[in-house]
């Protein structure tokens, strides 16, 4: 295999010394040299630059010039000399030999001196010099990157420690690694227990970058919700490689934009808690000390995660205690008000009637009147009944002992029937029901049940909307029967709408309504419970639609087989 040739470049305004020094190299005979000479330091630089030199021999002395000043030329940014330098004059002069070193020079020789063996041994010393110089220039910027990330570690484990929230750790996180690693855009996302992904903290995105565009949601989050899935991470030095491994890249902006792409899951016990993303404009491969520090930080910023999701899961345990509290404190205050007024009026109504059969009260007993007692104390023994069933029924839904017996149902039979049993009630409710039945409807599930929930709803109508037409609907929608109770009353605030089905929940603050508010939570109970369910629509002054749906029995109501 042939060998390079060393390059060196004689910059002396000598012909005779150009000779010299070329002959004295070429005479040690260790390797293959390349030359190229100029007699003055004018456009060295330019020179450097096209014939990319291993070493520069030059010379002090130079026509409208000296070494001094081209040595200045050949120094970057940062005043580090480009080439390897061997700095050459004609006597020996301490003075040019400090200033010479000081611009860069690795070595310098007076030409009195120089043989063979002086000016190659001179020649590579500056070659060994300059590339440990170059070496150790290296290691210190990667001490000193080391050490400002060690920094960022401590400052970010110190900025955790106060960070209790979760926003608030993936905030730290992705302000922290964005400037320590010079990213673009810069992103933590989760999935949240419905199985949405949710964006914790963003940096560098503009907002219609995260419009919904789809079921998985917005495609921005696309590399970064693949890491959080397949819990690894993911590193696209280039858009080529961003674009191999997700196609979809081309059609959101904020990824085009991103011509390099880093991904990595935020993991604890072997679960991923979030996933970090980084985008950069320019092709990007992380060094090895940037993938130890990124490691290290998604590390600590996983225990904050873990900490964070604890912490927030301690506030809501006590929000929820606190709010179970307060719904047992009103509750409690409700049911013994909803107690106190049948049992005031059945001890009223029993007083009445004693004092109308009492012999000692002087009074000729009024058959009429003391039976006209005893249905009012009736009646209000049989709404304590209803109280009593349905605290019995939330017992039994929250111990999970609710006993269904599924079968065949007429809804349209069903649904007649309560009518005509609650007809006197709906009257003196003003409530006027009309039907819009489809034929031959038959759900399967529990006729005891559903009696309860047809009632619950009638009987919501009535408290809720009286003086109102009640619209009851039957329809099968596929594999389901939908039976709809619509009314015309005022509707249901937008603010309690969402809460109307929750234990002890009411669709009005009104003190005149009376009720546990346990009727529309046990009727939803209910129809989970047979693979159905319950929905309810409303608008202020437009009334309330309740949808309830069960599944279809295809085997009811169909004609034998001849």
């Amino acid at each position: 295999m042939e060998t390079e040739p060393f390059r060196i470049l004689l910059v002396e305004d000598n012909d005779a010394d150009r000779s010299y020094f070329r002959e004295c190299l070429e005479e040690i005979n260790d390797r293959p040299y390349a030359f190229l000479e100029s007699p003055s330091g004018r456009d060295t630089l330019s020179l450097c630059r096209h014939f990319r030199p291993h070493c520069l021999i030059l010379d002090y002395n130079l026509p409208q010039s000296n070494g001094l000043k081209v040595l200045e030329e050949l120094q970057d940014e940062f005043q580090r000399p480009l080439y390897p330098v061997v700095m050459l004059t004609g006597r020996g002069s301490e003075k040019i030999a400090v200033n010479a070193m000081r611009l860069g020079a690795q070595d310098y020789i007076v030409k009195t001196e120089i043989n063979p063996e002086s000016l190659h041994r001179a020649v590579h010393h500056a070659c060994d010099r300059f590339q440990l110089e170059k070496d150790l220039r290296i290691r210190t910027e990667e001490l000193e990157g080391a050490n400002a990330q060690l920094r960022d570690l401590q400052s970010i484990t110190s900025a955790l420690s106060a960070g209790a929230h979760l926003a608030d750790v993936a905030r730290i996180l992705i302000n922290q690694v964005r400037l320590s690693l010079k990213a673009d855009t810069a992103l933590v996302l989760r999935q949240t227990e419905a199985g949405n992904l949710e964006v914790l903290a963003r940096s560098g995105y503009r907002e219609q970058d995260f419009i919904d565009s789809g079921p998985g949601g917005p495609d921005a989050m696309a590399p970064v919700a693949r890491a959080l899935n397949e819990g690894k991470a993911l590193v696209f030095t280039n858009h080529e490689n961003l674009r191999e491994a997700i196609p979809l890249v081309v059609e959101v902006e904020v990824l085009r934009k991103s011509v390099a792409f880093v991904a990595a899951p935020l993991r604890l016990n072997d679960k991923s808690l979030a996933a970090l993303g980084l985008g950069f404009s320019e092709p990007r491969a992380l060094s090895a000390g940037e993938l130890v520090y990124l490691d290290l930080m998604l590390r600590q910023c996983s225990e904050a995660v873990a900490r964070a999701n604890l912490y927030e899961e301690e506030i809501l345990r006590k929000e929820q205690l606190a709010h179970a509290v307060q719904t047992r404190d009103e509750f409690l205050s409700v049911a013994s008000h909803e107690l106190k007024t049948p049992l005031t009026a059945l001890k009223l109504q029993l007083q009445l009637g004693r004092r109308n059969i009492d012999p000692v009260s002087g009074h000729q007993p009024d058959a009429q009147r003391t039976a006209n007692h005893f249905d009012s104390a009736l009646k209000q023994v049989n709404r304590l009944a209803g109280f009593v069933d349905d605290i019995l029924d939330v017992t039994k839904i929250t111990a999970g002992k609710l006993i269904l017996q599924l079968e065949a149902i007429d809804v349209n039979f069903l649904l007649n029937e309560a009518v005509g049993i609650l007809r006197p009630s709906l009257e003196k409710a003003g409530v006027t029901v009309a039907t819009d039945f489809a034929p031959n409807v038959f759900a399967r599930g529990d006729r005891f049940r559903m009696e309860q929930v047809f009632n619950n709803l009638f009987a919501n109508a009535m408290k809720y909307a009286p003086g109102s037409e009640l619209v009851v609907s039957t329809r099968a929608v596929g594999s389901f029967i939908s039976i709809s109770f619509k009314d015309s009353g005022p509707g249901i605030a937008p603010e309690r709408l969402p809460y109307i089905f929750e234990r002890f929940e009411r669709a009005t603050d009104s003190s005149r309504i009376s009720g546990l508010g346990l009727g529309l939570y046990i009727t939803r109970e209910i129809m989970e419970a047979q693979g159905g369910s319950i929905t309810a629509k409303s608008k202020p002054r437009e009334g309330v639609t309740f949808e309830i749906s069960l599944p279809r029995d295809e085997s009811a109501g169909m004609p034998a087989a001849g």
